[in-house]
């Protein structure tokens, strides 16, 4: 073999040893990703499910009075 298709071999391995480190890093990237935007709903749906817990009893009359008024009308 010579010296120039030694040199071409090497770098063509050295070049496909860093696709694949690339296209690990980016299957990572997205499992994680995935991961935190379904923690972050997670997160929002708890914050929602609060502040529905938080809304005071007069709150809660107001809104139905409004509805009676709106199916009645």
């Amino acid at each position: 073999m010579t010296r120039k298709f030694r040199q071409r071999i090497c770098e063509s391995w050295i070049m496909d040893r860093r696709e694949e480190k690339s296209r690990k890093i980016l299957k990572e990237e997205r499992i994680m990703f995935k991961d935190s935007s379904e923690l972050n709903l997670k997160q929002k749906s708890r914050q929602v499910l609060n502040q529905q817990k938080s809304i005071s009893p007069q709150c809660k009359l107001l809104a139905f009075v409004i509805r009676l008024i709106m199916m009645a009308s």
